[in-house]
């Protein structure tokens, strides 16, 4: 795609994460993508999602648009939900040190970080507790898979949409 290579690349990313993670990635990529399409829906009207959008002749309020025009966000901020979750380190400081980089990423992409804050924190809510680094060696995933936190629950089945493959709402 030419005229936004920003979402050829985000999708390599995504395949990318799905390829290293398996289904870890996939809904990590869903987690993603629905923080940013909550941030979206409270401010459809971010200049790099207009111009996106106006870039393939679309509307840049229309729903037909937002899935193509997040896409780079959400791409980048499940690479920074991987991140994350392969910390062991849950405590207060580690989840403020990921909430700031969270929040400069949104700065970067001039986003309104008090209105985007919310779902960040509620991502972070549901992995406050890392998944099981107790388990027997035989029972942890091979490597290169990576294991989620409990507070990671889908809520449909891995071939639905991105915004049912989250354990957000």
């Amino acid at each position: 795609m030419k005229e936004l290579p920003e979402v050829a690349d985000a999708h390599l990313e995504r395949a990318r994460l799905q390829r290293q993670f398996g289904r870890s990635g996939e809904e990590l990529f869903a987690d993603a993508f629905q923080v940013v399409a909550d941030w979206w829906r409270s401010m459809p009207m971010v200049l790099r999602w207009v111009h996106r959008a106006w870039a393939c002749g679309l509307e840049d309020r229309g729903i037909r648009v937002m899935p193509l025009v997040i896409y780079p966000e959400a791409a980048r901020l499940a690479q920074l939900m991987v991140e994350f979750e392969q910390s062991d380190v849950r405590d207060t400081d580690a989840r403020g040190r990921w909430l700031g980089r969270a929040e400069a990423l949104m700065e970067s992409w001039e986003l309104d970080v008090q209105v985007g804050r919310g779902s960040l924190l509620d991502w972070l809510h549901r992995y406050r507790v890392p998944a099981d680094t107790e388990a027997e060696p035989a029972a942890r995933p091979r490597r290169g898979r990576l294991p989620l936190a409990p507070g990671h629950s889908r809520l449909t089945s891995p071939t639905g949409p991105l915004e049912q493959r989250s354990c957000l709402s």
